[in-house]
């Protein structure tokens, strides 16, 4: 196994052949170098889970049913010639639980009357395991990097104003080891086969962005760096504002930024922000939906992938809603 060399850091080592080196502590994601030369990363992108007991709901079975057996080896639309490799990772952009409907959800289970976050949790645990499980074909095979949505975070339907929970968000922190920011994201950062991929929350807070600012400082300019969070920059200024995207924008100025991923909006969609590629993956929870990422030294291609489903949830098809290409 590659060594990744760490500053004052906790690193949580994956035992399997390409997974990331995950690192988390000093405040969040931490200072790293040593992210090693770029040769060739596929991972999938997910978000938008929405659990709402211990089980799995129906369209999340088939994404991860598609995710586990059924694209891997198939062609890959956005290569021609090319075919889909196992990922490395799998990312899950928030709103992994569904919170509360009418009532707003309660952290611990048996209240009367109110659905729960702690099975909620339990269910997305099991299904989206963070080393990936073997031998289940309706849990996800592979190591699973999430971060948290506004459904995690406002107690009635992810909407502002009716109360907030963190906890999703301690439970995110305890398995990515990581830190909670001042608005309850999840933030940390990790490399694989050479490229960099900083995961920033439901959006990128103050202290998310000064995190941010010093981990790609330590990465350096030429490393290439993706960037997951779950709020998208094209829905106006509800969940974040332009004044607190161009804040962003402000720390990753210069850098390498070959890709934004997000979800929130459940609408499959490829577009810029700012000359910035963005990937809005849809949603895995409530349409069966994720992509596929390519990475290479010379190029990255992006493939958005729906499943279709019986009334049990297992996959019974699927197609191929949207590609990308460029070089890099």
């Amino acid at each position: 196994m590659k060594v990744v060399k760490i500053v004052c850091l906790v690193i949580v080592a994956a035992m399997l052949v390409g997974a990331p080196a995950f690192v988390a502590g000093c405040g969040g994601g931490g200072t790293l170098t040593g992210v090693g030369s770029l040769s060739e990363l596929t991972f999938f992108v997910t978000s938008d889970t929405h659990f709402t007991d211990a089980g799995c709901p129906n369209p999340d079975r088939a994404g991860i049913q598609a995710m586990n057996t059924k694209v891997i080896g198939q062609p890959n639309p956005a290569e021609p010639g090319a075919v889909i490799e196992a990922p490395s990772f799998v990312v899950t952009l928030g709103d992994l639980t569904d919170g509360g409907f009418i009532v707003p959800a309660s952290d611990e289970p048996n209240v009367f009357g109110t659905a729960n976050y702690t099975d909620e949790w339990n269910g997305f645990n099991a299904c989206f395991p963070l080393q990936g499980a073997s031998g289940d074909i309706d849990k996800l095979s592979f190591p699973d990097y999430a971060t948290g949505g506004n459904h995690d975070y406002y107690r009635i339907f992810g909407t502002y104003g009716t109360g907030t929970s963190t906890y999703v968000a301690g439970m995110s922190s305890q398995r990515y080891t990581t830190s909670i920011s001042y608005s309850g994201n999840v933030y940390y950062s990790f490399n694989v086969n050479g490229v960099h991929v900083a995961m920033l929350g439901r959006w990128a807070d103050e202290t998310v962005c000064a995190w941010l600012e010093n981990d790609l400082q330590a990465v350096g300019k030429d490393v290439p760096v993706v960037l997951g969070l779950h709020y998208s920059f094209n829905d106006g200024q509800l969940w974040w504002t332009d004044a607190e995207r161009q804040k962003l924008a402000d720390a990753i100025a210069g850098y390498r930024i070959v890709a934004i991923v997000h979800g929130h909006t459940h609408n499959a969609q490829i577009y810029q922000w700012k000359g910035y590629d963005c990937f809005d993956d849809g949603s895995t929870g409530k349409n069966g939906e994720f992509g596929v990422m390519h990475i290479t030294p010379s190029a990255l291609s992006y493939a958005q992938y729906k499943a279709t489903y019986d009334a049990s949830g297992n996959w019974t098809g699927g197609n191929w809603t949207g590609t990308f290409h460029k070089d890099l």
